[in-house]
């Protein structure tokens, strides 16, 4: 793809210690960053309300800003969420389409009611305007969301009196189009990563399971599954796919690998998590393989730092992949970009990470 002929948006999301929510966009050649930073962590529903969302555009190169959406004066506050990256928000995009999920600010009560909560689409035209897709069904916030290549689809994962189900809805209308009944598929294990392969028709989820001794009968039900948006024809992939080289100096940190997603050509693109034998820092190490199903290879994809590394995120076409690199009680974090076809990886942005105790999250890629 001609760098100057299509521009590129990739979102992501910068967590902090205070009580607003800050989007941002910056340019990287002929891309633009959009990122947040939330301050403070919400855990009662003051601290929630207290929340503000802003959305800038800022030119790297000229240093210039641009305010295109705040939720400060809206009826909507964007949920929290907990997960293995700590506190963020659940939001995907894709192509020109950012959405996020939120709720009405008159809906958050005293005393721990449930609240009610929906999948709105933002508008980043300074318009400060949004849409509300979709009323969530399940009797949770949701913490997972995922959407198809070609935007016309939203997923997420819930539970109705504690049993999961895949809830698949038309991204324009909000209408359900599926609802797959996901104990029949996790059974004792939980979904660690899912979303849509590049034909925006196949889902892929890796199926894991909490707890440090696993029986054989375990292993056996962990890995990388993919199956129809309708939940038929689930198949496992062979577990071979995912067995990395040994590194020397590295010892095995997770039993499975994450699934980033699939390029066009139908690579698949997958991070493995190692730690560095004999240290004992918060961070471990991650190398990304490009795998091919077809003919079985793998090929590491070289970056130029592995330590502390999150958020990998794959463009919907292939060219580039983008990462955070962040490191425990370290003043900065970076945001790097590479691109896979010439090679180019570079830092994007960097962020004053320890005096803020910020976390960096990459939410996804949008073109302009």
């Amino acid at each position: 793809m001609n760098m100057n002929m299509n521009k590129i948006i990739l979102i992501f999301l910068c967590l902090a210690v205070s009580f607003s929510i800050i989007f941002v966009s910056v340019s990287w050649g002929d891309e633009k960053l959009l990122y947040a930073t939330r301050y403070g962590i919400p855990r009662t529903y003051a601290t929630i309300l207290k929340t503000k969302v802003q959305v800038f555009a800022i030119d790297y190169h000229k240093g210039e800003s641009k305010l295109v959406f705040s939720d400060e004066k809206l009826p909507i506050v964007v949920l929290s969420r907990y997960g293995a990256g700590g506190h963020s928000v659940v939001m995907v995009s894709v192509k020109e389409k950012v959405f996020v999920s939120a709720a009405e600010r008159n809906s958050y009560v005293s005393k721990g009611e449930r609240l009610g909560h929906s999948i709105y689409e933002l508008f980043l035209d300074n318009s400060n305007k949004f849409r509300k897709v979709v009323d969530v069904i399940g009797d949770h916030a949701i913490s997972e969301m995922f959407i198809d290549p070609s935007g016309n689809k939203i997923g997420y994962l819930n539970y109705i009196s504690e049993k999961p189900f895949i809830f698949i809805h038309e991204a324009k209308t909000g209408n359900l189009l599926y609802k797959i009944d996901a104990a029949k598929i996790f059974r004792d294990c939980f979904a660690s990563d899912i979303g849509w392969l590049s034909d925006s028709k196949r889902l892929f989820l890796t199926l894991d399971i909490a707890g440090d001794y696993l029986t054989p009968a375990d292993h056996k039900k962990i890995g990388t599954y993919l199956m129809n948006e309708d939940g038929s024809d689930l198949v496992k992939l062979p577990s071979s796919l995912f067995v990395f080289p040994k590194k020397k100096g590295f010892r095995k940190f997770s039993n499975i690998s994450e699934f980033i997603g699939e390029m066009p050509d139908g690579t698949y693109i997958v991070s493995d998590t190692k730690f560095k034998i004999g240290y004992h820092g918060q961070e471990a190490s991650s190398f990304i393989y490009a795998v091919n199903p077809r003919t079985k290879s793998q090929k590491e994809i070289s970056l130029k730092v592995s330590e502390g590394l999150n958020w990998v995120k794959l463009s919907p076409s292939g060219k580039y992949i983008a990462y955070t690199e962040q490191i425990y009680n370290r003043d900065i974090g970076y945001i790097w970009i590479k691109d896979l076809e010439s090679g180019e990886e570079s830092k994007a942005f960097s962020f004053p990470a320890k005096s803020f105790e910020t976390d960096i999250i990459l939410i996804g890629w949008i073109e302009n």
